[in-house]
């Protein structure tokens, strides 16, 4: 059996600096013992501080001040102090509390938390030794060691732990001046903060002055926006010295949470302030100690803190010359990270050598994962600053690793996928501003748009895909990182990519962590060309990613609704409605088109209308008035479920169910998959018990349906015939370019010729493949295959994308399945539909729509077959096919022309109410 964790009680009421001298004694006893679970007492205005504590496992925060006042006797402060031990169930549960807080009610509330030990000031032994070996002759301990050692006898000071986030970048040279102290005689005079105000200008620094209180003495007149005393709360103090390099001042807290959070700091020590027993826990600080702040003490500050400065840098200034604004050798610094591979780079770097970026720029490439040739070809890169990681870095991680580097006022990140054209750079560059972070357009490489910024709901993440409008700085909330400008001190001020977060959401964080620091988001009017997702792992902990988001953003977040297309909701005498897009493939083929183009009307004789996206209540309302309804592959929702029986049942419309390619018992029963689908096959099953007629795209699928109370009628699906103007582009570079358009669900279907391209792609260099949609697993990252877009269900911007892009050959692998017998041949409208040259496997829906007309279309599946197939047409074998194509074109054409089967769907939008339930396709 396991031993319990000893529970550890530390408390420290006093003041802020003292907090920071506690951390010795907290690390010697983890240490000690590293089970062990600390929790940490202190004044409530210091608990987000302390809660930053690595050492430190919980923070009991009591508002001190505020028990004390209330307190109007000794019987009434103990009694307070028990009641928050009790409300938090503390009460005597402590196995050891060690307190460093020399009060009376400290010392209480110590001996009501410890269960069996209690140590510190009013415990038996709390005799502090002023000096090490109890002797004068020897050198005097430190606070923090003079506490430690209520844990342990010996004990020998060793600096904590920084608090400076891991990874994060190095600072800009600029230093904190401290102006304020607890005690008046340590408070900087107005001459000691003029002097290094003067003397951090001459050594090439930009400055920023803090304080709680602005003294009387203080009447330095300065017209810096970086001037904050008097004003500056902890949570300024957190962030603007996590941004500097340097802090000097007094004796007090600031000083010591610099040091801790990694600065180089010189210490004040003023008016009987001793550096031996209260100076920084850092090996990187320096101290001056004076009584007064007199003109012997300000020369010499002068000389020292010059000399201090200039030592920590490789810069060499000019004593004698003043220098108001530091004016930076480097202005833009570009930070390319790439992983496990390297031909993206050379592509990008290809595309910047024809940008005109500033005189003195830097282009860094941070590389990791790589194998021993890959790393040669990284190091070997002319133009470019390179480091090769010897651990796999993750994406903030070696953004962070970059921007360390990095010389330039401003970073420009850069995914190793992406492509820059000089136009989006000026474009970019020329809408920098230093309380911005600016992305351009993202657009895959069909042109589609894959991010115009980010919109955050509820903690969800949506791409803003519309650009029509520009859209507004208010509507973005996070622009992408695999574009991103922004000033090199706003990404310190924010502390760099969090690294927590691995290959995604690192950089929508940071964008939102800036605009609750007055940094906003926008988006250049230019594009850059960005092949998404093509470094291997992109993806792998997206779903820890999207955990860790939304459980530190969900409620930070607005409720900004996002618009989406949910068809028409007005009534019409004829309703198509389904859980499907009304701008999916085969809402278009089965009804919009052809009821178009028999006549009627879109949106006055029918309207399509996408369940998922309406309410039961409005659902109601909008088949009040419809005479016909067309429920279409399923309707998921219960409740519109409902609404449609009691329509069909009550007013005596005319229900239609058309399952497109949908096959029940797809799957073998108790299978995983099979049990994914009872839910959706019972919604098809009721949907086909109640209706007057079942439509069907084919004989397999209107097998299934023989014994229900009606007879299926066959409803062929036809080609867009809109989609059969003109003729697609080609390659017109000497490349030949394949190309691959398919859902996820296809992915079993793509495998069929991944074998085949792979060797076609490593035997000819002029060969190259695009895909959409369906990932081609590793094949994705040979060095001549791209992502061409996302999957998109908006038909015709499907179709006018394809035709767009410049593929050579379309390729529509599918393997010879029952549920694949069932499918339309949509493929096949759209290529040959457009004249493209196209291979498809020798499959029931392919045969049906070629024919005999084009056989050498039609490939076996098999490894040799599709490569003998690709080889062939990549080598020039095209014109035999190309004939073929138009052969299948115009059987296509003649398919299409018969619409026998709605006609009499026209007729029953046309006649009268009295005869609609008895004139649709032969219902009786």
């Amino acid at each position: 059996m396991r031993t319990p964790r000893r529970r550890i009680l530390v408390i420290q009421w006093a003041r802020l600096g003292d907090l920071f001298h506690s951390r010795p004694l907290c690390e010697e006893v983890k240490r000690r013992d590293s089970r062990c679970s600390i929790t940490l007492s202190c004044d409530s205005q210091y608990a987000g501080i302390a809660g930053i504590f690595p050492e430190i496992d919980a923070v009991l925060p009591v508002n001190i001040r505020q028990i004390v006042a209330q307190a109007r006797s000794d019987a009434m402060l103990a009694y307070l102090l028990d009641e928050i031990l009790a409300l938090t169930g503390q009460s005597g549960s402590y196995d050891t509390v060690y307190n460093l807080t020399n009060a009376q009610a400290a010392m209480d509330f110590a001996r009501m938390a410890a269960k069996l030990e209690n140590r510190g000031y009013g415990a038996a032994d709390s005799t502090l030794p002023e000096y090490d070996n109890g002797t004068t002759a020897n050198k005097k301990l430190h606070i923090s060691e003079q506490w430690a050692r209520f844990a342990v006898s010996e004990y020998e000071l060793s600096y904590p732990i920084s608090l400076a986030p891991k990874g994060l970048p190095e600072r800009e040279r600029r230093m904190a001046i401290i102006c304020d102290a607890g005690a008046a005689g340590r408070t900087l005079s107005s001459e000691t903060i003029q002097c290094l105000m003067e003397v951090t200008e001459q050594s090439g620094f930009q400055y920023v002055m803090l304080g709680t209180i602005l003294s009387r003495s203080q009447p330095v007149q300065t017209s810096s926006p970086f001037d904050l005393r008097g004003k500056t709360t902890l949570d300024q103090l957190h962030t603007i010295l996590r941004s500097c390099s340097h802090a000097v001042g007094p004796d007090t807290g600031a000083l010591h949470f610099a040091a801790a959070l990694g600065c180089s700091t010189y210490g004040l020590y003023l008016d009987g302030a001793d550096p031996d027993t209260t100076g920084q826990l850092s090996a990187d600080a320096k101290n001056t100690k004076a009584e007064l702040q007199d003109k012997t003490f300000l020369a010499a500050l002068e000389t020292r803190i010059y000399e201090w400065l200039n030592k920590r840098t490789s810069y060499i200034h000019s004593a004698s010359r003043r220098v108001a604004a530091r004016k930076s050798v480097c202005p833009l610094s570009v930070i390319i990270t790439e992983h496990k591979q390297v031909h993206y780079t050379e592509h990008l770097l290809e595309s910047m050598r024809s940008c005109q970026l500033p005189n003195n720029s830097e282009i860094i490439v941070v590389s990791s994962g790589m194998d021993d040739a890959d790393e040669r070809i990284a190091l070997d890169r002319s133009g470019v600053r390179a480091y090769v990681s010897q651990e796999s870095l993750s994406f903030s991680a070696a953004c962070n690793t970059g921007a360390r580097l990095a010389k330039g006022d401003w970073l420009l990140f850069l995914n190793d996928d992406c492509e820059l054209s000089p136009t989006s750079f000026d474009t970019l560059w020329s809408e920098k501003s230093v309380d911005s972070i600016v992305s351009p357009r993202l657009r895959y490489w069909d042109g589609c748009v894959q991010s115009a910024g980010v919109a955050v709901e509820d903690g969800v993440v949506n791409d803003i895909e519309d650009t029509q409008p520009r859209p507004l700085a208010d509507d973005i909330d996070a622009v992408s990182a695999a574009a991103m400008l922004m000033s090199r001190a706003a990404f310190l001020d924010l502390g760099g990519f969090d690294e927590t977060f691995l290959n995604g959401y690192e950089d929508v964080d940071l964008c939102l962590r800036a605009k609750r620091n007055g940094v906003q988001t926008k988006v250049a009017d230019c594009d850059v060309l960005h092949y998404r997702g093509s470094s291997p792992e992109r993806y792998d902990q997206d779903d820890r990613n999207q955990q860790l988001f939304k459980q530190r953003w969900d409620q930070h977040t607005p409720q900004r609704k996002v618009l989406r297309n949910t068809g028409s909701r007005q009534s019409a005498r004829l309703l198509v409605i389904s859980d499907e897009s009304v701008e999916s493939a085969g809402m278009w083929l089965r009804w919009k088109s052809p009821l178009t183009r028999l006549g009627l009307s879109y949106g006055r004789d029918f309207a399509c209308i996408d369940t998922s996206q309406i309410t039961a209540l409005e659902l109601d309302g909008v088949i009040a008035n419809a005479e016909v309804v067309v429920v279409f592959r399923s309707v998921s929702n219960k409740a519109h479920r409902d609404i449609l029986q009691s329509w069909h049942e009550q007013r005596g419309g005319t229900l239609i169910y058309d399952c497109d390619d949908v096959l029940l018992n797809r799957f073998p029963a108790h299978s995983i998959r099979a049990k994914h689908r009872v839910a959706f096959e019972l919604n098809v099953r009721s949907l086909v018990e109640c209706a007057d007629l079942i439509t069907c795209p084919n004989e397999t699928v209107a097998l299934q349906f023989e014994n229900t109370k009606s007879s299926p009628k066959l409803l062929p699906t036809a080609p867009l015939l809109e989609h059969f103007n003109g003729r697609a582009r080609t390659s017109s570079d000497g490349a030949f370019r394949i190309g691959y358009a398919g859902s996820s669900t296809h992915s079993i279907d793509l495998a069929n010729a991944i074998p085949a391209l792979e060797r076609l792609l490593n035997e000819k260099e002029n060969v190259w493949f695009y895909w959409w949609g369906v990932h081609p697993g590793k094949l994705a990252y040979h060095p001549r295959v791209r992502c061409g877009g996302r999957w998109i269900n908006d038909y015709t911007m499907h179709l006018k994308r394809i035709r767009s892009v410049p593929i050579d050959l379309w390729i529509a692998p599918m393997n010879d399945t029952m549920h694949n017998k069932a499918r339309s041949p949509i493929k096949a409208f759209e290529y040959i539909g457009m004249e493209s040259l196209s291979l498809y496997s020798d499959v029931l829906p392919f045969r049906r729509a070629v024919g005999t007309r084009a056989p050498d279309l039609l490939i076996e599946n098999s490894i040799n077959t599709w490569y003998d197939a690709l080889a062939d047409v990549s080598s020039g074998c095209t014109h035999r096919l190309m004939n073929q194509v138009k052969c299948a074109r115009d059987h296509l054409i003649e398919l299409s022309q018969d619409l026998c089967a709605y006609e009499s769907m026209l007729d029953l939008v046309k006649d009268d109410a009295a005869a609609l339930s008895h004139c649709y396709l032969g219902v009786e």
